[in-house]
Formats: structure tokens, C-alpha cells, sequence
């Protein structure tokens, strides 16, 4: 079970660490007007190469004989390729100093609020925390669900 978990902790380790970098990359490079539209190609993409490498996976295993081994070298090509194209093919875009933005929500705005916007938030969402109470329990449920049959022996 330690190995499961381990494995486990450390693909969520790199889902995270490969994921902030890519968005940010996406967004940087796409202009505004568009930006919805790219994230919607990367997330398909996404879905189609998730699809795909694992029929390739299996096509090529029953082609190779369970060649593991050969097998685990085609996976290595795109990651190379990412990497070569990262290295070789991307530069850095050209930011001017009107693309600089701040943050809008500051002390002073948040003064400017009156006392009747904040009681009214803080009844809204005392309503709400019983059902956020509810629904992380039902994700961390689903999520314990998920992996048991990962963690039975």
C-alpha cells in the first residue's frame, strides 16, 4: 500500500508542477480574444492524447510481442520532443508596459464598501458552509472510493 500511495502522491506532485507552468504559457502567448479558445485546443488535445497513447500503447504491445521495454522507449519520443521544442522553438513574447495590470482589490476599495455588502456577505455564506462541509466530504469519499480497488491487494 506505501508504494500505491507514493506513486499516487507523487503523480499529483507532477500533474501540478507541469500544469501551472503550461497555462501560464498558454495564456501568455495566446492574445485575449482568443485565450478561451486555446485552453479549450489544450484541454482537447489533451483528452485526444489520452485516448490515443494508451491504444498505441496496446497496439504496440501486441505488435512487439509484450516488448515492455520498447514500448516504454516510443513513450519517451514526444516527451523529448516537447522538451527539443521548448528549448529550440519558443521565445519569449514581447510585454510593453501598458500590459502591466494590478490587482483591483486593495485596502482602500475594499473601504470603500459599506457595512450593509459585508453583512450580507457574511450571511450568505454562513448558509454555505454546511454544504461545503457536505460536498468536500463527498469528494474525499469518492476520491478514497476511487483508489480502493488500487489499494486492495
Amino acid at each position: 500500500m506505501g508504494i500505491v500511495l507514493t506513486a499516487r502522491l507523487l503523480d499529483r506532485f507532477g500533474k501540478g508542477v507541469r500544469g501551472a507552468p503550461r497555462d501560464a504559457l498558454v495564456a501568455d502567448l495566446t492574445p485575449p480574444e482568443v485565450r478561451g479558445a486555446a485552453f479549450g485546443l489544450r484541454q482537447s488535445l489533451d483528452t485526444v492524447g489520452a485516448f490515443l497513447g494508451p491504444l498505441l500503447a496496446v497496439v504496440l504491445m501486441l505488435l512487439w510481442a509484450d516488448n515492455f521495454r520498447a514500448v516504454f522507449w516510443v513513450a519517451v519520443i514526444p516527451g523529448l520532443a516537447s522538451v527539443a521544442l521548448l528549448a529550440v522553438g519558443l521565445r519569449e513574447p514581447e510585454h510593453s508596459r501598458a500590459d502591466k495590470r494590478s490587482n483591483p482589490i486593495r485596502r482602500e476599495n475594499l473601504r470603500r464598501l459599506a457595512a450593509p455588502f459585508w453583512w450580507s456577505l457574511i450571511v450568505s455564506r454562513r448558509r454555505q458552509i454546511p454544504k461545503l462541509a457536505f460536498s468536500i466530504s463527498e469528494q474525499c469519499a469518492a476520491a478514497f472510493a476511487h483508489a480502493m480497488p488500487v489499494l486492495d491487494p
